[in-house]
């Protein structure tokens, strides 16, 4: 593939509603952002550039999204929004699939073209075409090796991909010295940047972790320094006024908050089709309906 080609995601997908403040969950939902940046740090001799925010990433991010809803009167593009009237030049992608693909039937269960060598085999096969297949799918695509995923299902993101929860996790809730601990921030930090690339919705909302109480807030300082320990910036405690002009709706009784302004949400089936269409679009043959 060209320098530019892999930069292109060729579709608008569907379109979900998408809260303007994401709660931290489990920290399992965390595994895409986690998987993300050890794919891209473990792909020998590929590079893919820095998160580029209006202010230093030493400092706090641009202001975070305040509640618009994807798909409604605009989109999002590396994190920020969008109106209407600036998708087609912001939002829309020139020279994707959908521009180049001629009319007519489409092959069942399989894409147009094939990456097997003349003998028939592959120097990689993916089995399964969830969010990690489809990001490990795209980073082979920007190689000259011959890749095919294949999928059992229908369709990409049939599995446990589709009921993620979508949050863009910052990573002080994870274990110091864990894989996830070593590997989150770095991801969450490459999701504006590849949200720029391929145009899946993704929303820098930000988190709040609510305490209720003095108990509650020792655990806040808890997590601040478990983040400081695995290297998320940006993090800070916030006391119940300036929580209120944050969020006004929370609910009697909440007294402080930890704030990572760098957390975010991205709509799953999204996020992953784009991977993968994007993945095809760049030679990686793909096979779906396959035991």
């Amino acid at each position: 593939a060209s320098v530019c080609r892999w930069l292109h995601h060729p579709l608008l997908i569907g379109c979900e509603d998408l809260s303007s403040t994401s709660v931290e969950a489990s920290p399992s939902s965390c595994l895409c952002t986690s998987m993300l940046s050890f794919i891209v740090s473990s792909a020998s001799g590929l590079v893919v550039p820095r998160v580029a925010h209006s202010t230093p990433r030493c400092g706090a991010p641009t202001a975070v999204t305040q509640g618009e809803v994807h798909g409604e009167g605009g989109a999002y593009v590396a994190g920020h929004w969008v109106p209407l009237e600036l998708c087609k030049e912001k939002f829309n992608i020139a020279g994707g699939s959908n521009e180049k693909t001629p009319a007519g039937p489409c092959p069942r269960s399989i894409t147009r073209h094939s990456s097997a060598k003349p003998d028939g085999s592959y120097d990689v096969a993916i089995i399964g075409s969830g969010c990690i297949g489809a990001a490990v799918a795209r980073e082979l695509s920007k190689t000259t090796a011959s890749v095919v995923m294949l999928e059992a299902a229908d369709d990409v993101c049939q599995g446990a991909t589709k009921g993620n929860s979508g949050i863009v996790h910052a990573g002080f809730d994870d274990k110091p010295g864990s894989v996830r601990a070593a590997l989150c921030w770095k991801g969450n930090q490459l999701f504006p940047q590849l949200d720029s690339e391929l145009h899946f919705g993704y929303q820098l909302t930000g988190s709040l972790v609510v305490a209720f109480g003095e108990e509650q807030e020792a655990h806040l300082h808890e997590l601040l320094a478990r983040g400081a320990e695995n290297g998320v910036k940006n993090l800070r405690i916030v006391g119940e006024e300036e929580l209120r002009r944050m969020e006004p709706r929370l609910a009697p009784g909440a007294t402080a908050a930890l704030h990572s302004p760098d957390a975010g949400t991205l709509i799953p089936y999204e996020y992953t089709i784009a991977l993968a269409e994007n993945a095809a679009d760049n030679g990686v043959e793909v096979r779906t309906r396959r035991e």
